[in-house]
C-alpha cells in the first residue's frame, strides 16, 4: 500500500480517471512518450526498477517503491532507465472534456536521463 499526493485539481472542474500499468524496458528512450502532456495530473508509483521523466524544468529519476506526480499541462518524456524492467501503476485525471492525451508540442525532449 502506498500513499500517493495530494494531485492538484481545479475546483468545479470535471476529471475522468484513467488507471493503467506499464512494463517498460531500460532500453527505452522516451520513443513512445516523448513529448507529451496531459489535460490533469498524472501520478506514477514504481514497483520495479526506475524510471526517469524529464520535463523542460528538470529530470527526476524515480526508483522502486516511490512515486512521481506531474502537474496538468506540463510537457514530459518518460524514460526506463537502470538494469532491470521498470513496472509501474498510474493514473491521469484527465479534464472530461479533453483528451487524456496531447502529443507533440513545441518541447523538445534535450535527452538528460541516465543511461
Amino acid at each position: 500500500m502506498a500513499v500517493i499526493g495530494p494531485l492538484h485539481l481545479e475546483r468545479g472542474a470535471r476529471y475522468t480517471a484513467r488507471y493503467m500499468e506499464s512494463i517498460m524496458p531500460p532500453e527505452v528512450r522516451g520513443s513512445t512518450m516523448a513529448g507529451h502532456s496531459h489535460s490533469g495530473p498524472e501520478a506514477f508509483y514504481v514497483l520495479s526498477g526506475a524510471q526517469c521523466l524529464e520535463t523542460p524544468d528538470g529530470t527526476t529519476v524515480t526508483t522502486a517503491g516511490k512515486s512521481a506526480i506531474m502537474h496538468s499541462g506540463h510537457q514530459m518524456a518518460l524514460n526506463g532507465v537502470g538494469a532491470e524492467n521498470r513496472k509501474a501503476v498510474f493514473i491521469v485525471l484527465h479534464d472530461s472534456a479533453l483528451p487524456w492525451i496531447t502529443r507533440g508540442g513545441t518541447w523538445t525532449p534535450p535527452d538528460r536521463c541516465p543511461r
